[in-house]
């Protein structure tokens, strides 16, 4: 196997796992944001809905860096 062909598997692993890794770490980001700042209403949907996705992107970055952030965002699907 040489680089490309490697390069292209970890992106194919990537894209059917991110769904995957995307769910829990954006439910945690509202918990965590509910307990800690208290400015949501978890009851009220539309408080959290599109702030969360920015919250979870956070993470997402800085726990898989920019290139592999980068790789998800790009292919556009729903998250």
């Amino acid at each position: 196997m040489n680089i490309s062909e490697a390069k292209l598997a970890l992106d194919r692993l990537i894209s059917k796992a991110r769904v995957h890794l995307y769910k829990p770490i954006q439910i945690a980001e509202i918990l965590h944001r509910d307990r800690v700042h208290g400015d949501i209403d978890l009851v009220d949907l539309e408080s959290y809905r599109n702030a969360s996705k920015k919250w979870r992107d956070e993470v997402l970055f800085a726990l898989l860096g920019a290139y592999v952030f980068f790789i998800c965002k790009i292919s556009r699907r729903p998250i």
